[in-house]
């Protein structure tokens, strides 16, 4: 510490260890209006004990109140441009969204963000299982706030799976009928042969349960430009990254 002379004004930042509603309040006079960012993850109100250092055990009036308690202070030093970006999963999107309604308004909604937080795969059961979270952003002013995409493009080539989620049938094209089994075909309402399966580099491929390739045409089309081949153990295939083309 010794070796700045002016150590507020030497440092880009600040890394502050404490309860969050003291440390909001206490920062509130030195940076009121001052932050363009806020992103709060706040405990999960899963209503049942888990093994966090913290509690995630909440009646529902208690979670929106210790919300609102911090919400409100992060409104204050929020300057004119700020946004706010705030988690919460499927216990708790019902509450965090009016909540932030009536604290930022519900004119400031900007969009709801999704975060995939797992694999997806065919599963069994008696419900359907959590694969996302979401994150709420409102700004603090919706006629100020500016949001610029920015994108990095690929450094190298990349190969990735080609086959996506959900089962599909597609309609075989006429003049490739013969390469199809017996077996791998059905028909649709208007007579038309559909098939799960692609003949893909010359071969008949199945995707894997509960998975769908493109159609054939598209197959045909990342053939043509040298864009696909098979992984290691043969399926899924691969494609050269650019899901534009095919994930249609």
């Amino acid at each position: 510490m010794g070796l700045f002379d002016d150590l507020e004004n030497s440092l880009d930042g600040w890394l502050i260890k404490s309860e969050n509603y003291q440390a909001l309040n206490t920062i509130l006079p030195k940076f009121k209006e001052k932050v363009q960012t806020i992103y709060i993850g706040p405990p999960f109100n899963k209503e049942q004990d888990a093994d966090y250092f913290y509690s995630v055990k909440y009646k529902d009036s208690s979670w929106a109140t210790l919300l609102e308690n911090r919400f409100r202070p992060a409104k204050d030093i929020l300057n004119e441009k700020g946004s706010i970006f705030v988690r919460c999963d499927y216990n708790g999107n019902w509450i965090v969204r009016p909540l932030m309604n009536e604290v930022f308004g519900g004119e400031n909604f900007k969009n709801e963000i999704v975060v995939n937080k797992s694999v997806r795969m065919k599963t069994e059961g008696n419900k359907f299982p959590s694969w996302h979270d979401s994150v709420f952003w409102y700004s603090n002013n919706s006629d100020k706030v500016y949001f610029r995409h920015i994108t990095e493009s690929r450094q190298k080539e990349e190969w990735r799976s080609i086959d996506m989620e959900g089962e599909k049938w597609d309609v075989i094209p006429q003049d490739m009928i013969k390469l199809f089994s017996a077996k791998n075909i059905k028909y649709d309402e208007n007579g038309n042969p559909i098939s799960g399966a692609r003949i893909i580099l010359g071969k008949e491929i199945l995707p894997r349960d509960g998975r769908r390739f493109p159609s054939q045409e598209i197959i045909n089309e990342l053939e043509k430009q040298n864009r696909i081949r098979f992984s290691k153990t043969g399926n899924p295939p691969n494609v050269k990254t650019r899901r534009d083309l095919f994930n249609r």
